[in-house]
């Protein structure tokens, strides 16, 4: 309840959002608390309001406590930034260029380089996140999402996994964070590291690294309500950046991470489509 004037009406905030004014003769009886209840008469005219400049803005009714000690006023609904945990389940599509140098080739200009798929096929990515909500539709949040993937062909026979990493931040949005559904939007950066095998030449394999910037990630879909304090995120999900350090290959020790030449950066993605949850703690 967020107002009570006795005698001629009470107003109410429903789950759904919606607010509903209640004629005072519609009521049988009044309950505030968990033992005080005001038995209202089923008929017979209200009593007379006054006009006195003391009724012009009328007090907060008042109610007896639970124990029938003291008094408090009727609640207030009022919105409380709160934190929120998430988790996301994410199919990853590689595309684009691990490194390379643009050239010309007929006209059309490329990039000379590896590409992502030459090292590493589509994959899923288990992400976790924490967040908190600034308004009822506006969230930021931290993320950490490791992503499983397969590998290419080329590298198939190396007993080594291929994974990525991307730790970051975000913000989203949802158009009806108190309804049934709204559309929902997510952006985020952070920082991508990626671990990969890569050939020789002779049969055997190296592990290489990838480190760099994740300039973008943008979700955009709906969110579904699946409980009072939790949403179902269906959401495609598409990602851009590019590396700008490696390991392994011209590091004497394979392991002392050398940074890649400007003019060897290229841009790599990954897309696919992300369903999470989101539960408001």
């Amino acid at each position: 309840m967020t107002e009570v004037v006795s005698g001629d009406h009470l107003v109410i905030h429903l789950g759904s959002g919606e607010t509903k004014a209640v004629a005072w003769l519609q009521l049988r009886s009044l309950q505030i608390g968990a033992g005080a209840t005001i038995v209202i008469a089923p008929s017979g005219p209200p009593p007379p309001r006054t006009t006195s400049a003391a009724d012009a803005t009328p007090a907060p009714a008042l109610a007896p406590t639970a124990d029938g000690v003291g008094i408090v006023p009727p609640p207030v609904v009022a919105f409380s930034p709160r934190f929120s945990l998430g988790a996301r389940l994410t199919s990853l599509t590689p595309g684009g260029n691990v490194y390379g140098t643009s050239v010309t080739k007929g006209g059309v200009t490329v990039v000379d380089g590896p590409k992502m798929t030459d090292y590493v096929r589509s994959g899923i990515g288990i992400e976790g996140d924490l967040g908190y909500h600034v308004t009822p539709s506006w969230t930021i949040y931290a993320f950490w999402e490791l992503g499983l993937l397969a590998k290419s062909d080329l590298v198939n026979a190396s007993s080594d996994t291929s994974t990525t990493n991307l730790v970051g931040v975000g913000i989203n949005v949802d158009t009806a964070p108190r309804g049934p559904l709204g559309f929902y939007a997510d952006a985020a950066v952070g920082g991508r590291w990626m671990t990969v095998s890569a050939p020789n030449g002779d049969g055997t394999f190296r592990r290489e690294t990838y480190t760099g910037f994740e300039a973008l990630r943008l979700s955009l879909g709906i969110a579904v309500a699946i409980g009072r304090n939790a949403r179902l995120l269906v959401a495609p999900t598409v990602s851009i950046g590019s590396f700008t350090h490696s390991s392994g290959p011209g590091c004497s020790d394979d392991s002392a991470c050398t940074s890649i030449d400007e003019s060897k950066r290229a841009w790599h993605t990954f897309g696919g489509l992300t369903i999470g949850g989101r539960f408001d703690l």
